[in-house]
């Protein structure tokens, strides 16, 4: 089987770490391939990115299909996902949409942390349109952007800060990081 992975930013610092992480769960018959975009945002953390990023994206996509068996979009916004659903014959999956869709078969009540204060209500849109806004509760943000999350220390600070927040004040049994 050979799976593309598209980071769906134009910058390819989060390449070697995707790669590892998916190689990690991957069949060991799996061929792996991970690319950037060329051309679009440096991250993802806004609609505007979103719909930056897509183009490139689907045109990624598309001139990997008969190469692929499966697209994996690298970003928990999964930008230009359904468009890419929808034009290519091999299956395309994004890795927030598998995240929300998973996490709904282990939890009761599911947070998400999500990246900056302004993709709050955009992964609340994405929950009610993906289906699993039923379990979520609580959303909340690191306000650090993405590019900052080489930092690793204050990356796992916030996260911890934030995911004893959810449990406490949301009775979270699932949480759910949302960014790759």
């Amino acid at each position: 089987m050979k799976i593309k992975i598209i980071v769906p930013v134009a910058t390819d610092m989060w390449n070697e770490s995707a790669y590892r992480i998916c190689s990690r769960v991957a069949n060991k018959d799996t061929e792996i391939t991970v690319v950037n975009i060329k051309k679009g945002p440096i991250s993802i953390e806004s609609e505007y990115d979103e719909i930056f990023s897509s183009p490139q994206l689907i045109i990624e996509a598309i001139n990997s299909q008969d190469k692929y068996d499966g697209i994996i979009i690298y970003c928990f916004s999964n930008p230009g996902l359904q468009a890419a659903k929808e034009k290519l014959s091999i299956p395309v999956i994004g890795i927030g949409e598998a995240a929300q869709i998973i996490s709904m078969s282990v939890g009761e009540r599911v947070g998400i942390i999500t990246t900056i204060e302004n993709s709050v209500n955009k992964q609340w849109r994405k929950s009610k349109i993906l289906g699993t806004s039923t379990k979520i509760v609580a959303i909340e943000a690191l306000n650090i952007p993405v590019i900052e999350y080489k930092d690793e220390r204050r990356l796992f600070d916030s996260i911890k800060e934030k995911s004893n927040n959810l449990i406490k004040n949301y009775k979270i049994d699932t949480l759910v990081l949302g960014c790759g």
